[in-house]
């Protein structure tokens, strides 16, 4: 459910069919059935134009702001800022002459909005993109490394390196045990067996991350 959104939509849809009917009654006033051979019938058909150029992208922001969770209060926000702007637009190019005063106004809020409605897109979706994958308070991480040398050690760290950058690491066991692995005699020495039990681990890790931290049997 978007009922800000829709609530703005619904607003915006009559002032959409309000300037489509203002396009009629001119083209009926001035005979024009087609095309914009006089500056009214121009006017009416340029404020009906840009309406339909930028309220449809505007709404589009303004369902995927409130989708990813941006409060009521700046939804509102934008959506009256919006209707202030698609208003004195209208109100200024329909006249003539014409005071560029108002449809600069009208621009003006319109382009704001869609330019803080992107931004704060922007900064949900990258907040979203950007958050450590939770981890249940009840799930930890044994590792056993089995094989002597450097390698059990570091494998050991960059296996707690890894699940740090993926959110907190529970102090207590609860039966969630990554398979173990053997390395090969002789791999847990040198800068080969470092290499294999970082790769062993960031498998292990990658799984537990990927798959909600559901228990490896």
């Amino acid at each position: 459910m978007l009922p800000v959104t829709g609530l703005y939509a619904g607003l915006l849809a009559i002032g959409f069919v309000w300037l489509a009917t203002r396009v009629v009654k001119a083209r009926r006033q001035y005979r024009v059935a087609l095309g914009t051979s006089h500056r009214m019938v121009e006017r009416a058909v340029r404020a009906h134009g840009n309406f339909a150029e930028y309220v449809p992208f505007a709404l589009l922001l303004l369902a995927l702001n409130e989708v990813n969770g941006l409060p009521d209060w700046a939804l509102h926000v934008l959506g009256v800022v919006m209707l202030a702007g698609r208003a004195l637009h209208a109100h200024g190019i329909g006249r003539e002459p014409e005071d560029i005063r108002w449809r600069v106004m009208g621009m003006a809020l319109t382009f704001l909005v869609l330019l803080a409605g992107a931004a704060s897109l922007l900064g949900l979706s990258l907040a979203t993109l950007l958050a450590a994958p939770p981890i249940s308070p009840s799930v930890a991480l044994r590792v056993r490394m089995h094989g002597p040398g450097a390698g059990t050690g570091i494998a050991r760290l960059a296996a707690f390196l890894l699940l740090s950058e993926a959110g907190p690491v529970p102090g207590q066991a609860a039966g969630i045990l990554l398979p173990t692995h053997r390395l090969p005699l002789g791999a847990g020495r040198g800068a080969g067996g470092v290499l294999a039990g970082l790769a062993l681990v960031a498998t292990d890790v990658g799984l537990l991350a990927g798959h909600g931290a559901a228990p490896l049997r």
